[in-house]
């Protein structure tokens, strides 16, 4: 079994010495998301994106960023480098301690990007630190005029109004296929994601004021807890407990768990802490890692084993349960908290 990019992580933090403790894995994931090595490109078991020109091993791009043979040799490599070259960093995975505004940290992510160890708040390391849950202001850049335009020096613009996803909007375009009594086709699922982002309202104006064009929300646009996510067999809903479903067309390939047997993967938004049940009876084989949590492999009765990731749960390996009973919670480790869903009749 070659394994994850969760394995991935929790091997590479061993190999710094630590313990793959949540807030580890966490820094691991936050990162990789961003450099997107393995996933993003085919920079294979090299998921930060190493360089190793003249090394003999496969370079993908101009700049040198490699392919690795497997996921020891990319652990092995990307160990090295991180304790010979990149100590704040290696110390922060390895002890599970992470501060984004520690200029250490700053600086050798910096310097992962533009070979100058420089500390600040760039926005390399704001993106990072965003995934991984620590909202931080850019560092003001030295030299430029001051473009606060009546602000006081030093203080930061008011956010930019980014168009974020709406659940309302998603789950009203979901739920409509089958209030018509059809099914949805799971491949066109991405788009419908892409067209539930919303604009959010701008803040409230100052007092006296007059309210800017676009303040008041949109009807219909208020937060739905409804998402379905099946063909044939649709996500069922228990009050608040989602049912998972059986029958599905995937929504996009799996990564890092293709050489097992998982090539069925969909997503399934939902929010943090929602309790996800069993889709059928079956047995907890083990527990494994995410990019965003942890993840269960779980033997159906079915004859398939499920692959259910970006959860948390405390149910030991071995125990047996029936369809619909709660085995975890979505995750809130995710930067788009969701249960990644998949499924192999040949994982063993």
């Amino acid at each position: 079994m070659a394994g994850s990019l969760g394995d991935f992580g929790v091997q590479l933090i061993g190999a710094l010495g630590g313990k793959p403790t949540k807030q580890a894995q966490k820094l691991f994931g936050s990162w990789q998301r961003w450099e997107g090595g393995h996933t993003a490109n085919s920079a294979t078991w090299n998921p930060l994106n190493l360089t190793a020109p003249g090394s003999g091993l496969p370079t993908i791009n101009s700049v040198g960023v490699v392919a690795m043979p497997n996921m020891q040799a990319g652990v092995k490599r990307t160990a090295e480098l991180l304790r010979s070259g990149y100590p704040a960093i290696a110390r922060a995975m390895a002890s599970g301690q992470v501060d984004f505004k520690d200029p250490a940290l700053q600086g050798d992510l910096n310097r992962w990007l533009s070979g100058k160890r420089t500390p600040g708040m760039t926005p390399y390391v704001q993106k990072i630190a965003g995934s991984y849950g620590q909202t931080l202001p850019l560092s003001p850049t030295p030299g430029r005029a001051n473009p606060a335009q009546g602000r006081q020096l030093g203080e930061p613009p008011p956010p930019p109004r980014r168009a974020v996803f709406d659940p309302g909007a998603y789950a009203s375009t979901v739920l409509g296929q089958y209030a018509s009594g059809g099914s949805m086709d799971f491949t066109q699922l991405p788009g419908v994601v892409q067209s539930s982002f919303r604009l959010p309202p701008p803040p409230p104006a100052a007092p006296g004021a007059s309210p800017s064009p676009g303040a008041r929300q949109a009807p219909g646009a208020a937060p739905h807890d409804h998402e379905h996510g099946g063909e044939g067999v649709p996500l069922e809903y228990s009050g608040k407990t989602m049912v998972l479903p059986t029958k599905w067309k995937s929504t996009h390939p799996t990564s890092g768990l293709e050489d097992s047997g998982f090539n069925h993967a969909i997503d399934i938004m939902g929010k943090p802490g929602t309790p996800v049940a069993a889709p059928v009876s079956g047995t907890i084989i083990r527990h494994g890692s995410a990019q965003g949590g942890s993840s269960i492999y779980f033997q159906g009765d079915d004859g398939r084993t499920y692959w259910i990731g970006h959860i948390e749960s405390d149910f030991p390996a071995g125990v047996k349960v029936k369809r619909g009973q709660v085995i975890a919670q979505i995750s809130a480790d995710h930067a788009a908290p969701h249960v990644h869903l998949d499924y192999s009749t040949s994982y063993r």
